[in-house]
């Protein structure tokens, strides 16, 4: 399209005409523009105005605004207009951009800048919004240029150029440039798992075509594949072969670091580990999954067994178990679905789950499955690289001076797009959900932010103005104490106003007034010296009951401090002995005693440990287990736990049980001496065992033989025969083990 200006019969106005150099089909309706803002009453192709130099037109056919003409003006060549050259952009992700415009202002320039198009919202200068990401590169007359590094996936959108002069303020509305931010990956076709012999296909594709239409570069386990750069983004394997298989990964020229996330190509006879994706960002104190596939090669239709662990250390170049690691204790498991299997391979499916993440736990995960095949193991690299961050208000100015602007910031990209919930002075701001968001500049407020869904993981308070806003901060979050002892709970506060009619703690019920803890806990409750803007709750002799959150108040001439964010949540644990593998044993085998809670205890004690109330012998332990490797008779018993300086305060016992074959077997005879013929005589057996022994008593013959007697723990002659005289053998017998003892008699004749 193109307007067209010619004189009209009127002096002081002319004709526009919106031209094509074809006919439309139909009879569209058109839209004109006048200093890029839509005319809203014209909707003809004719349209007649008035002759001023500083007015600029452009006309578009409704349904295809973004397909304006270019702007021209009625008189001279000096009018109000702003124009840009190319309408989109696709650039990569990490590299920098330079978007330019055309414009010319009728009178002298005040201000002038770029923006990112919101809708409804007022444009705000980058300068303030990408934190030194922008730069303006030396203008030429009727052109600007602004630059962008470091591009970011949040840096897609569509930005606008603007200027006032001492007579015009230019608010067009048509399209500026939009820009894409891409990153690349390798798509292969027909699959990523193909046979000797196919052709194969790897693309290096983008969400857009990339507007510098750059040259490619292909890797292959990391390293480069030889052969010249080349325009297109395809690298053609005909015919495929075995030294094909690996991970692919491409980069466009000038920019090797940024190279595509690697696909791994395989022949059906290589084992695979595929990873989800290769970096997570999570928030500390959140749950995070991270899932592979995995492959195998399978030839008898059968499942193989598969051992599978996650790892991040190793130990003499071996894996360590997640779930064996004491850093993750408690916090990590595998969810491993069944494995299926054709003629050739089978697949499998394993998740790990890490709940309660901390800052240690940044790290690279791998997954190592290993079957019963030979040399039947496999590690997939380089693993899931995660991230662990908290959020951050910024604080940012913005063109208005009563105003400033707030960003939820973290060091990493959280996933997808969430949204966010913004408090001020502690309380939920329900209208915003941004990660962005535009205040008063108020001494007296603090705001926060938090993801949605994890409200509890909100971002510490921050003053927009100064730094005596009202806010109350807990720098603990959650507190696991062991019942009858006392606890701490601390935070900090400010009040704009240096006066309080009150402050006090109270146990957080939904939708109950609080109440001061002191008139509620009967003298359980005391609050320690304060030092200026912290406040301490010490709560004695804990309960079960006293399981709950806990929060600060206070109220001042101007403000009542009523945050609904989480204060500090106690729970209350008592101690129990837990025995892996049964608490009923076999000699010899290896015993654990764990000292269990409900929860990992806050302070991190000392354990002590006790035997049929006696302490163990042996320093107190940071680890709250008690390992009897090889397990003996010895240590049966039972078994109750303390921890250091509540040794008072011990578990309730477990009894461990240990089973033992029988021992010490003793043979003897009473009356003892001499034996006449007639007499009464007692053959008795006894040993020590676990479970108890069954006796059998036998009598030797003089071929060594042995003739079965009785069984019982004793043999019993009434009356005694010289010829009983003779070597008897007590057999004792239980289902761990036997052991024998013998005893000679001689019976006297009358």
């Amino acid at each position: 399209l193109q307007v067209k200006v010619s004189p009209s019969s009127w002096p002081s106005w002319v004709n526009l005409k919106c031209d094509s150099t074809c006919g439309l089909a139909g009879y569209p309706a058109y839209i004109w523009y006048k200093n890029g803002q839509s005319v809203r009453e014209q909707t003809t192709r004719d349209y007649v105005v008035y002759l001023n130099s500083e007015d600029s037109y452009s006309c578009a056919v409704k349904g295809y605004e973004h397909l304006h003409s270019p702007l021209v003006c009625v008189q001279g060549n000096r009018c109000n207009r702003v124009s840009y050259p190319t309408r989109n952009m696709c650039v990569l992700r990490g590299t920098s951009v330079d978007i330019s415009c055309t414009y010319n202002s009728y009178s002298y320039n005040s201000y002038k800048y770029w923006f990112k198009w919101r809708d409804n919202q007022q444009p705000r200068d980058l300068q303030t919004e990408y934190e030194g990401r922008v730069e303006f590169p030396a203008e030429e007359t009727g052109r600007s240029t602004l630059r962008i590094t470091d591009l970011r996936d949040t840096d897609s959108a569509e930005y606008r150029f603007t200027f006032r002069s001492t007579s015009h303020e230019w608010k067009g509305t048509f399209h500026g440039t939009t820009l894409t931010v891409t990153g690349l990956r390798v798509e292969v076709t027909p699959v990523a798992m193909v046979r000797e012999g196919q052709r194969v296909t790897l693309t290096c594709m983008t969400s857009c075509p990339l507007t510098d239409k750059p040259s490619y570069m292909w890797y292959q386990n990391n390293g480069p594949v030889t052969g010249p750069e080349s325009p297109e983004n395809q690298l053609v394997l005909d015919p495929v072969s075995p030294r094909h298989a690996g991970n692919y990964a491409c980069s466009v020229r000038n920019y090797p670091h940024l190279r595509s996330p690697e696909e791994t190509l395989t022949g059906n006879d290589d084992w695979t580990v595929t990873y989800t994706s290769s970096n997570v960002c999570s928030l500390r104190g959140s749950t995070v999954d991270i899932t592979c596939n995995y492959r195998y090669p399978e030839n008898q239709y059968r499942t193989s067994p598969v051992e599978t662990l996650w790892f991040t250390k190793e130990d003499n170049k071996q894996p360590v178990d997640l779930l064996s690691d004491t850093d993750y204790a408690g916090r990590v498991e595998y969810t491993c679905g069944e494995i299926s299997c054709n003629w050739y391979e089978c697949k499998g499916r394993c998740t790990l789950r890490i709940r309660d993440l901390r800052q240690s736990d940044s790290a690279g995960y791998k997954f190592r499955f290993k079957t019963n095949q030979p040399g039947g193991q496999y590690t997939g690299e380089p693993g899931v690289m995660l991230s662990v961050t908290d959020l951050q208000v910024k604080v940012n100015p913005s063109g208005y001076s009563l105003w400033v602007y707030l960003t939820c910031d973290s060091t990493c990209g959280l996933a997808g797009y969430p949204a966010y919930i913004w408090y001020k002075n502690g309380q939920c701001v329900r209208e915003q959900t941004a990660w962005y968001y535009g205040v008063y500049l108020n001494s007296e407020d603090s705001y926060s932010c938090a993801v949605e869904g994890y409200e509890h993981l909100h971002s510490p308070l921050v003053c927009v103005r100064g730094d005596h806003c009202n806010r109350v901060s807990y720098p603990t979050r959650n507190m696991c104490v062991l019942r009858g002892t006392s606890v701490d709970i601390s935070c900090t506060y400010n009040s704009y106003q240096t006066f309080m009619y009150y402050k006090y703690w109270f146990k957080w019920r939904d939708n109950q007034q609080p109440r001061d803890l002191q008139t509620e806990y009967g003298g359980r409750v005391e609050y320690p010296a304060e030092e200026t803007g912290r406040s301490t709750l010490r709560i004695t002799d804990l309960r079960d009951t006293d399981s709950a959150e806990y929060r600060f108040t206070f109220r001042s001439t101007s403000h009542e401090w009523k945050g609904t964010f989480h204060g500090t949540t106690l729970t209350v644990t008592g101690l129990r002995v837990e025995v892996t593998p049964v608490a009923t044993v076999t000699e010899g085998q290896r015993v654990t005693l764990t000292c269990m809670t409900s929860c990992p205890l806050t302070d991190k004690p000392s354990y002590m440990w006790y035997q049929n109330n006696g302490p163990v012998t042996g320093p107190e332990s940071p680890e709250n287990q008690l390992v009897l490797d090889p397990v003996s008779p010895r240590h049966a018993g039972n078994y109750a736990c303390s921890v250091r300086n509540y040794t008072h305060l011990r578990s309730p016992e477990e009894t461990l049980t240990v089973q033992y074959a029988p021992k010490t077997t003793s043979a003897t005879v009473s009356p003892s001496g001499e034996i006449e013929e007639g007499r009464s005589v007692t053959l008795s057996c006894s040993s020590d065992a676990n479970p108890a022994a069954n006796y059998t008593w036998f009598k030797v013959n003089t071929d060594h033989s042995s003739r079965d007697m009785n069984h019982g723990q004793q043999l019993v002659f009434g009356a005694i025969l010289s010829s009983d005289s003779g070597q008897y053998l007590c057999k004792a017998q239980n289902e761990l083990g036997t052991t024998s003892d013998s005893i000679s008699i001689n019976v006297k004749c009358e």
